[in-house]
């Protein structure tokens, strides 16, 4: 069951990440709305609890993120609604796998675009303290569709084949 529900949440959501840079608020009402149902109907109303509070703290801790330029609100809600998914005990895992897809994520756009001077500015400013949005920004940087990074955490999340120990 988590399997159809992230597959047909996150397919979408990487199309419009890398195609538009956004995450549709209608995309993310549809299942607020669906998976809580799926949930109920498949595990019944006990697991409920879990998966809420699931959702609750992995969108209060990435919602610092977003309070800090680093990530955009719906990646924030996208990651929610992945860790309403998968519930309360695989947040963890699921946190830290997305987070090393992300930093893979970016490592390969730094390579890929050569803009490793601007990155180590924009890491040592980071490092002092200074918010994203009083960051120099530079024309070419590019936002990263960081929908992906969330959907390869989940994928490896979800089927246990975790770079983690």
């Amino acid at each position: 069951m988590p399997w159809i529900i992230l597959l047909s949440l996150l397919l979408p959501a990487l199309y419009y990440d890398i195609a538009e840079r956004r995450i549709p608020n209608k995309l993310i009402a549809i299942f607020l709305i669906v998976i809580p149902a799926a949930l109920w109907i498949v595990q019944g109303s006990s697991v409920l609890p879990s998966h809420l509070a699931a959702a609750v703290i992995v969108f209060l801790l990435v919602f610092v993120f977003w309070l800090l330029g680093w990530l955009g609100a719906g990646d924030v809600k996208l990651l929610s609604l992945v860790a309403l998914t998968v519930g309360l005990s695989q947040v963890p895992e699921l946190l830290l796998n997305t987070a090393l897809c992300g930093l893979a994520l970016a490592v390969a756009a730094i390579v890929l675009k050569g803009t490793f001077r601007q990155t180590g500015k924009r890491i040592f400013a980071v490092v002092r303290g200074t918010p994203a949005s009083e960051m120099e920004q530079e024309a070419n940087q590019a936002k990263l569709p960081y929908a992906v990074a969330i959907a390869a955490g989940a994928v490896l999340t979800v089927t246990g084949i975790s770079p983690l120990p």
